[in-house]
């Protein structure tokens, strides 16, 4: 029974090391039927991740499974869970800079984009003075401008970072 298969395939996954583990992963994946199935896949081994930096790539390596499948609703909440995951401090420049490498090996911007749409949704509830949201959409700012060549885009998050929270960091990045 493939489903078994996949079953056993998965528990056995737990000893293998996440760096090592994509070619058995997209082994998995070819024997199942749907696009749910396959993600579920990626999804699940995101949970046997137990670094930081693993647990990020492992969400990366989701989201593009995703986008390939074209499930963009799922490409978008696997980056959510990364950002989240990372928090507003170092380990989102640390996933940032894992979407930037996988769009760099894809020879694409599309999980940069994605990425930069959801940072700039992000924080909105957190009730910290607008400084989350802030930083979130700053960093949002720097993605579009740095990596998307997208100005327009850069400069109306930049202003929204700046409505929700005026700092040194993002009147510098403005000028």
């Amino acid at each position: 029974d493939i489903e078994e298969v996949i079953l056993h395939g998965e528990q056995a996954l737990t000893s293998v090391s996440p760096t090592a583990v994509e070619p058995l992963l997209t082994r998995l994946a070819a024997l199942t039927k749907t696009t749910d199935e396959v993600l579920g896949i990626y999804e699940r081994q995101v949970t046997r991740c137990k670094s930081p930096d693993d647990r990020g790539a492992a969400l990366c390596r989701a989201a593009e499974v995703a986008f390939e499948k074209k499930a963009p609703a799922r490409v978008r909440q696997f980056l959510e869970i990364g950002v989240q995951s990372a928090g507003a401090g170092e380990g989102l420049l640390g996933f940032i800079e894992q979407v930037r490498s996988v769009d760099g090996k894809r020879a694409s911007k599309d999980l940069g984009r994605a990425l930069a749409d959801v940072l700039a949704e992000v924080g909105r509830s957190v009730r910290d003075n607008g400084r989350s949201r802030a930083v979130f959409l700053g960093h949002a700012a720097a993605l579009a401008h740095d990596h998307l060549a997208a100005l327009d885009d850069a400069y109306d998050w930049l202003c929204e970072a700046l409505v929700a929270q005026v700092d040194e960091e993002h009147l510098a990045q403005l000028e």
